[in-house]
């Protein structure tokens, strides 16, 4: 699994670095207890996103309702809850609700988490499942071995993928935002000599540029990766070594320069483009809706002419498909029992399709995964214009996309591993993706 916390907003980075640490397992955790009383309860809600200020409010509406439980909240970083949530499911004290990510993360804590069917359908009804998008309900299955239907996890977010456009730049230096590959190439030559990057990619987490392979060979290769990931072998198919070769052009041709793949997105090149207008796109998504909220930091004028485009097309008969992922499925820790598990479910549905979601919803951190919700208030104060439109746009490509996260985390490290020797010319695309056939 890719480490997800750096993408982020410089907003959102200042929520999630605002942590209090508490005593108890390793990364400052506390493990779930019952509270003194007989008829009260406390649990425990930890996750890396969406931070400690947002947790904490949805912590506090569910109080609120429910007088009689107390919501303990941590959220420490990414990489810090990694070893925390490992600590915890070693020593056989989960947390009553925690966040995960879909793939490679959720099969790792899958036999650790309560099997959430049953419950959702004693709760909610045997329909339970309308009141998620489909595409939210397949990334809570994502982590699943072959042939396991049952659900694990709730989607708490949903994420789609697309690029960000700096229109202004485009209008500046009088060249077309690029529909296709041949049109990036030559726009770059206009942006180089003006000193500017076309394309911002931050390449030392590797991220972006899993982001942008997976999609390219959506385009060169449909459906082929998926297949060699379950099977471990068909990398090297002539359809994805044609997308590894587009990669590689994409350093080649100076679209994409290469001191950029020792350079983080966020919060670094974030602040260069999202907030100062450096460049002229980024293979982003969804979630930088948020950047663009006029309650957030004042943006430079160019940033103002954001605009979200499909990917450039490779050839006359491909067809840009998006990457849809969750980025925070929720799950039910299973060292939990009797009232401290039934208030950790009754607050996992509030978190997935309650008070908590909207929460979640209005920040515009991701899209939520409930049916319908739609943040309107949040979506009329951003600069971008259309902000509704915008915001249904991306959930119809949210149920469109193919996964975003490759599941098993070998393979992924292995990835991002071959993309970067690519990148910097070290291997030829045919033997990048050799290297991952066998992968287990």
């Amino acid at each position: 699994m890719r480490t997800r916390d750096k993408r982020r907003t410089t907003r959102q980075l200042l929520s999630i670095g605002a942590i209090t640490s508490t005593l108890g397992l390793a990364g400052g955790l506390v493990a779930p207890t019952a509270a003194s009383a007989s008829n009260s309860v406390t649990i425990t809600y930890w996750s890396w996103n969406p931070g400690t200020v947002i947790m904490t409010e949805q912590a506090k509406a569910f109080e609120k309702l429910n007088p009689n439980v107390t919501v303990d909240v941590s959220a420490p970083t990414y990489d810090d809850y990694l070893v925390a949530l490992k600590a915890a499911a070693n020593a056989g004290k989960m947390p009553t609700v925690f966040g995960a990510q879909e793939g490679g993360m959720a099969r790792q804590y899958q036999p650790y988490s309560v099997s959430l069917g049953p419950l959702a359908t004693k709760s909610l009804g045997s329909n339970w499942k309308a009141g998620f998008l489909p595409a939210g309900l397949s990334a809570a299955q994502v982590g699943n071995t072959p042939g396991n239907t049952n659900f694990y996890y709730l989607p708490e977010s949903l994420q789609s993928t697309a690029m960000l456009i700096n229109t202004a730049w485009f209008t500046k230096l009088k060249v077309p935002v690029p529909t296709t590959f041949q049109q990036m190439i030559a726009d770059a030559k206009v942006f180089n000599a003006n000193n500017q990057p076309l394309m911002v990619v931050g390449g030392e987490d590797g991220w972006q540029n899993e982001d942008v392979f997976l999609q390219f060979a959506n385009q060169t290769a449909p459906g082929q990766f998926y297949s060699a990931e379950a099977s471990g072998k068909g990398f090297t198919s002539p359809g994805l070594v044609s997308a590894m070769t587009y990669f590689k052009d994409l350093f080649t041709d100076h679209i994409v320069e290469k001191d950029e793949l020792g350079a983080v997105y966020y919060p670094t090149l974030a602040n260069t483009f999202q907030t100062q207008g450096t460049g002229g796109m980024s293979p982003l998504g969804s979630w930088t809706l948020s950047a663009a909220l006029k309650s957030a930091s004042p943006p430079d004028p160019l940033t103002k002419a954001w605009t979200y485009v499909p990917f450039p097309k490779l050839c006359s008969t491909c067809k840009p498909v998006p990457l849809t992922g969750a980025d925070v499925i929720v799950g039910l820790g299973n060292t939990s029992t009797g009232a401290v598990q039934a208030a950790g479910w009754k607050f996992l549905q509030f978190l997935t399709q309650g008070g908590g979601e909207t929460i979640y919803a209005d920040q515009l951190i991701d899209l939520p995964s409930k049916t319908g919700l739609i943040p309107t208030g949040p979506l009329s104060d951003l600069y971008i214009p259309n902000g509704i439109a915008l915001f249904n746009h991306f959930e119809a490509l949210a149920n469109e996309g193919t996964p975003r996260y490759v599941v098993n985390p070998n393979l992924n490290t292995a990835l991002i591993t071959a993309l970067a020797n690519v990148a910097s010319g070290q291997k030829s695309p045919e033997a990048a993706l050799a290297s991952l056939n066998g992968i287990s």
